[in-house]
């Protein structure tokens, strides 16, 4: 799984990846069927700097993005953070 911080101008100010409920779960032993509570550490500073917030769940091994729909390309779902 990656999570991306992304900046007013499009820059990623912060970015974390790794496998679902803290590493326990590789997109090629997760169930599809199992919902999996994960959390990061995003520090305080780049958040207030975020503009939006990327989630998105690659292929095993690669940097290629799960799609989110069968028969639609990978991408990430997108968060726009609220106007402060």
């Amino acid at each position: 799984m990656i999570l991306r911080v992304i900046g007013a101008g499009n820059e990623v100010l912060w970015e974390g990846r790794r496998s679902p409920g803290a590493g326990r779960f590789s997109t090629d032993r997760w169930p599809g069927d199992r919902l999996v509570a994960d959390s990061y550490a995003v520090p305080p500073d780049v958040l207030a700097a975020a503009e939006r917030v990327q989630v998105g769940v690659y292929r095993f091994g690669t940097d290629d993005l799960l799609a989110p729909h069968a028969g639609t390309p990978g991408s990430y779902l997108t968060i726009e953070v609220p106007t402060r």
